[in-house]
């Protein structure tokens, strides 16, 4: 096997930071490239929008989709009332066979989820509700 092609695969996947997975088939071969991104990485694959401001401690989040794909939850999912603390993907992307993980960097609560495993989604779509209490 010529490594050379998965070596240029790999770089690839490098200067791609979004880039978490890369599956490629053909002439009876079958490789896959797999990396864990770090938090600080993961940071550009979500959008944090203020949605409203229910009080003067907490601010309401909004985490959207950074590319078109299918929604894949992580494992166990995410529900109303869980603490997301920037240390878990909320879930991925998958485009084509191309993992985008979904991190925040806002620490909170969930308080919606907007999408259900499997679920097609598009580009600004949200995802996830998030409250964070800023009294701490």
């Amino acid at each position: 096997m010529d490594t050379s092609l998965i070596e240029a695969y790999a770089a690839a996947m490098t200067s791609q930071p979004q880039m978490t997975e890369l599956e490629i088939i053909a002439d009876g071969v079958h490789v896959r490239l797999r990396r864990n991104i770090a938090v600080a990485d993961a940071t550009h694959d979500v959008t944090l929008d203020r949605v409203d401001q229910p009080s003067e401690t907490d601010a309401v989040y909004q985490v959207t989709a950074q590319s078109v794909g299918v929604f894949v939850p992580t494992e166990p999912a995410f529900e109303v009332g869980d603490v997301v603390d920037g240390t878990r993907s909320l879930g991925a992307i998958d485009t084509v066979g191309i993992t985008n993980a979904i991190v925040s960097s806002v620490t909170g609560v969930v308080s919606a989820v907007h999408v259900a495993s499997g679920q097609p989604v598009e580009y600004g779509q949200a995802l996830f509700d998030l409250l964070e209490s800023k009294s701490n």
